[in-house]
């Protein structure tokens, strides 16, 4: 089962909930077009609150609703130019100054975006490629639909109208177009909205997953890389999947398109003689069968191939030796008939005297690397055609040993680690922690949608945390001492509360000594 998510614009409301919890709405949409670029309108808005409660507060724009069709089309007796400013409609009664604009010959609007700045009766004055997009060349006779600013645009409430049924507020700078019905909206009263975005990025940045990697000497071995860069494909169609996956993030997808095809790693460069453990595990979907070989140089097969034609999990393990004038290696993964499918979970080369080992780079720190175990080979599965295929999860991963870790600041390599011995010769495993990613995306819409594996809870009491002991040193400054007494307290309090998570998802203390004090910190 996989680790729940969180997307960031939710964990960001979670964040406005610790940062300011009595303050409402935090989040609405808007009721009705605003036809005018520094204009919201919600009638939610009218009962809530004074004036004084929403002027100086920000608004963020959440979300995008879908381009509506406005019912008029492009009217220019021919293509409208990436470079027209002019455009010509059937009906220029359907927009206001101010609108945002897309074009599309079919129902769905797509690529550039217009904002419309003056009407003369079916003639709007553009400005092309707004929010982002390409000015491009548009058909006669394309639908014209609107739509409004883009998710992430920030701008501040300067002044308020609860007349009537009608509630809107009036805000700096305009944005990129005006909103339409339906779009949802944050608003924050005490931190501009990108802040709290910021300092999500800065505490995912601190906090640790744990990640499991192979010791291997094949490039995208761990298979944690996105792509299949790594990978040649032979006959084969290479993808990175996430549905059949024991360690890791991904897992080599192979799809045959012919019987032999194979996914071949790159080079490997192991003196003649080498001793290597060659392990890998991988799902074989069921009717299907599996072959990995060590190849060396001159095309030729290293040892007996290691194969199986067993349904579900299989794990698969020998040892070979780098023949005589060897100068180069290389692994191939063979789905073995035409449209086979294989999930190759990682693929292990290591020689087994070896004991250094170098800092993976999917780690930062030495410090990341908790322990080397390995797992202990299953019962052997019987049958001509498994052949060194064994049974997963007969054993429980055993500790292998301590390490000896290196560090060398001038190096180009500048961290590895040593065990004392290479006995017994299992293929190992780290147990290391590396930093969460933080949100992906050219754009905040795609930031916002992207999601996060980290503890919702401690992301969203650190960041609120580390906020509040901003606003108290704003506090200190202005001399509320007894106000930033409160919200240091506030935020310790918030830090107390995921206190029993953390200490999975930290670097570990370190002991520092000086010749004045021995601590941990």
């Amino acid at each position: 089962m996989a680790q729940p998510t969180r997307a960031r614009q939710d964990i960001r409301l979670d964040v406005l909930k610790k940062v300011d919890p009595v303050s409402e709405p935090k989040s609405s949409s808007t009721t009705s077009d605003s036809d005018s670029l520094t204009l919201l309108i919600d009638t939610l808005l009218a009962p809530s609150a004074e004036s004084e409660d929403f002027v100086g507060d920000w608004i963020y724009v959440r979300s995008q609703p879908i381009a509506v069709d406005s019912a008029a089309d492009i009217n220019e007796g021919g293509q409208f130019s990436a470079s027209d400013v002019t455009l010509t409609v059937d009906d220029g009664t359907k927009f206001t100054v101010g609108d945002g604009i897309q074009f599309s010959a079919t129902a769905t609007a797509t690529g550039e975006i217009c904002r419309v700045t003056a009407i003369a009766t079916n003639d709007l004055t553009v400005v092309r490629g707004i929010q982002g997009t390409t000015a491009t060349t548009h058909e006669d006779s394309d639908n014209v639909f609107l739509i409004g600013p883009a998710i992430g645009e920030i701008a501040r409430v300067t002044a308020v109208d609860f007349s009537g049924s009608t509630s809107s507020l009036t805000l700096a700078p305009g944005f990129s177009a005006s909103l339409i019905g339906g779009a949802e909206y944050e608003r924050h009263r005490k931190v501009r909205p990108n802040i709290i975005n910021d300092r999500l990025d800065v505490i995912l940045g601190l906090l640790r997953q744990n990640v499991l990697l192979p010791v291997t000497v094949i490039e995208d071995g761990d298979m944690e890389t996105s792509g299949v860069g790594n990978w040649t494909a032979a006959l084969v169609t290479l993808t990175k999947d996430t549905t059949f996956v024991r360690h890791g993030r991904f897992s080599l997808k192979i799809l045959a398109t012919a019987s032999g095809g194979s996914a071949i790693s790159e080079k490997i460069l192991l003196p003649p003689g080498t001793v290597c453990i060659v392990e890998t595990d991988v799902y074989i979907t069921r009717g299907d069968s599996f072959k990995i070989q060590f190849f060396n140089s001159g095309n030729t097969v290293i040892g007996t191939a290691m194969e199986s034609d067993e349904s579900g999990w299989v794990h698969l393990e020998g040892l070979f030796t780098v023949p005589v004038g060897s100068t180069y290696q290389d692994i191939r993964l063979f789905a073995q008939t035409d449209t086979d499918v294989i999930y190759v979970d990682h693929v292990t080369v290591w020689p087994i005297l070896d004991k250094g080992i170098d800092l993976p780079s999917h780690l930062e720190f030495l410090f990341d690397v908790e322990s080397l175990f390995f797992y202990p080979v299953g019962t052997g599965i019987a049958g001509s055609t498994n052949v060194n295929a064994y049974r997963i999860n007969e054993g429980a991963p055993q500790f292998y040993a301590h390490s000896q870790k290196e560090l060398d600041d001038t190096g180009v390599g500048a961290s590895r680690f040593y065990v004392p011995s290479r006995l017994p010769t299992n293929a190992l495993w780290i147990k290391g922690r590396k930093p969460y990613p933080v949100f992906a995306g050219a754009t905040d819409a795609l930031k916002d949608a992207d999601t996060t594996q980290a503890n919702r809870y401690v992301v969203t009491n650190m960041t609120a945390a580390s906020i509040i002991d901003d606003l108290a040193l704003d506090a200190i400054e202005a001399e509320k001492f007894e106000l930033a007494r409160k919200l240091t307290e506030r935020a310790l309090l918030l830090r107390f509360e995921i206190n029993h998570i953390m200490a999975n998802m930290t670097p570990p203390n370190k002991l520092i000594t000086t010749p004045f004090t021995r601590k941990r910190v």
